[in-house]
């Protein structure tokens, strides 16, 4: 009878704390998304649980050294656009390119977001 009691117990702990583990400590929805820095020759992808409705700034100034510019990014970790050689941070978001600032792109679960250090055209 222990052993039964014992495993219920368990089984409902073990229910009790997945439901919790998509949120956040004040309650907030947490959802997955991945980022990919690609600068420099260089490209890393690193995936993160953010809150619901955070936006693409919010993400990338949680986890990276970020400079901005009116809601778009002009450095990350050190590496800077150069305007003389018409190079920009651009990204997309699933493979579309993004139409407004970081700060303006809300994040959906499962999303995936991609910064390019690229020239533009």
């Amino acid at each position: 009878m222990k052993k039964i009691s014992l495993i219920l117990c368990s089984l409902v702990t073990l229910l009790f704390l997945g439901a919790c583990h998509n949120q956040s400590s004040d309650g907030e929805k947490m959802i997955p998304v991945a980022v990919t820095i690609e600068g420099n020759g260089k490209s890393r992808t690193q995936e993160f649980q953010v809150e619901e409705g955070d936006s693409v700034m919010d993400v990338m100034e949680d986890n990276y050294d970020i400079e901005e510019d009116g809601g778009f990014i002009t450095a990350i970790d050190g590496v800077s656009e150069d305007a003389s050689k018409n190079l920009y941070w651009l990204y997309d978001i699933n493979g579309k390119m993004a139409e407004v600032g970081a700060e303006e792109a809300v994040l959906k679960e499962g999303d995936k977001i991609a910064f390019r250090l690229e020239a533009f055209k």
